[in-house]
């Protein structure tokens, strides 16, 4: 066998390999290319900030939270607490304890609910509420340790709770990156 032919072996093996690792894990592959919220690449970060298109079990039709919205239609305080009361994955000891507004336009809201163990994302927008799927995730207080702000390629402010991705925040509701990353230290120790 020459030279050439063992590269070109070498070569069809380890495309083999990659092939059967990813047939061996696609599934997995999928499920962490679903929670990509964002990539940098040299100088420059694109951040992704959907709504899921398959939402853990939410609230039923019925619920009270329904009805507790402004006159925008975008649901308070109140509301997105209720909503997340009303959760069926909750602990029986498990309770909304304070909300913050992370997220204000004219378009959407994206709030944070902390239970006593853990904090819930809620995106309130027109789609969201059609489709009832306004809570999108939800993370364990102790992930919930690290906070991470910052302005992203557009110079749009965005933060990262734990490893949930890139969330956008408005300006007026949290302050500059630096002002926003304490105030949500705050929130997430139950002191602000």
């Amino acid at each position: 066998m020459n030279e050439h032919t063992a590269r070109f072996i070498s070569t069809l093996i380890w495309q083999a390999i990659i092939v059967v690792t990813i047939l061996l894990f696609s599934q997995e592959l999928q499920n962490l290319l679903g929670r990509i919220a964002g990539f940098k690449a040299g100088g420059a970060e694109i951040v992704f900030q959907k709504a899921v298109s398959e939402t853990p079990e939410t609230a039923s039709v019925d619920s009270p939270a329904l009805e507790l919205r402004d006159a925008a239609g975008f649901f308070s305080l109140r509301g997105v607490m209720e909503l997340v009361n009303a959760y069926p994955r909750l602990d029986p000891d498990e309770k909304a304890t304070r909300g913050l507004l992370a997220l204000e336009t004219s378009q959407q809201h994206t709030w944070l609910v902390a239970t006593q163990k853990r904090v819930f994302f809620i995106l309130d927008d027109k789609n969201t509420r059609e489709a009832k799927n306004l809570i999108q995730i939800s993370v364990p207080l102790n992930d919930a340790l690290e906070v991470d702000t910052a302005l992203n390629a557009e110079g749009a402010p965005v933060f990262r709770i734990g490893s949930t991705g890139f969330w956008y925040y408005s300006r007026h509701r949290l302050g500059d990156p630096k002002v926003a990353a304490e105030e949500l230290k705050r929130f997430l120790r139950g002191t602000g």
